[in-house]
């Protein structure tokens, strides 16, 4: 999906850049953009985004998508989550997602198991 495809407070993702915080101590998506779980389809739709430019601001809007998902607790978000792990290409996903899907929580487990084992 064409990045200007986007709609408010998803589009906000595409302008922020690198994003900053380490381990969880994420910046507030959720409070400063007014997420809600509506927004969960265009989230995971743009956290599996695989045609942004990472050398523009717009290619870390990915990673603010599943940082979101994640204050979300965003269940419906774990299997798209779980697909991105295959991209071994990318340090944000293996340090990230780990922590995304514990602030998920429990609900991840089953999911994480199969994708482990299988």
């Amino acid at each position: 999906m064409p990045a200007n495809d986007y709609q408010p407070p998803v589009a906000k993702l595409l302008a922020i850049g690198r994003p900053k915080g380490t381990r969880g101590k994420w910046f507030d998506y959720v409070e400063a953009y007014g997420f809600t779980q509506e927004h969960v389809p265009d989230l995971i739709r743009l956290a599996s985004e695989e045609d942004l430019d990472w050398q523009d601001d717009e290619g870390y809007a990915p990673i603010h998508a599943y940082r979101t998902l994640g204050q979300l607790k965003a269940e419906s978000a774990i299997a798209p989550l779980i697909s991105l792990l295959s991209d071994d290409d990318s340090d944000w996903y293996m340090e990230d997602l780990p922590v995304v899907f514990g602030i998920i929580g429990p609900a991840c487990i089953p999911a994480l198991t199969y994708y482990l084992v299988y």
